[in-house]
């Protein structure tokens, strides 16, 4: 069996700037979960708070040059648009 070859790419998520704190914290348990998720299952390798409180890094798993559209946003920044 040959191993699938991986590139490791790296993801910046920032939080807009006026956004509300309350909209992000109301979507924040969700999104910690999903990125707990996707870091058990291999997709993610690290991840990073940002220094400034803003956003977060992460460091990917993927093996093809496009990312499967889970990978690309969760599902709660993607119903809150308004935030990112």
């Amino acid at each position: 069996m040959h191993p699938t070859p991986t590139t490791k790419i790296l993801a910046i998520g920032t939080i807009n700037p006026g956004v509300e704190p309350e909209k992000v914290f109301a979507i924040l348990p969700e999104e910690v979960r999903e990125t707990a998720n996707l870091y058990l299952a291999g997709k993610i390798d690290q991840w990073y708070s940002q220094q400034n409180g803003r956003g977060v890094v992460f460091i990917l798993n993927v093996t093809s040059p496009i990312p499967p559209p889970p990978m690309r946003c969760s599902r709660s920044f993607r119903s809150a648009k308004p935030i990112l």
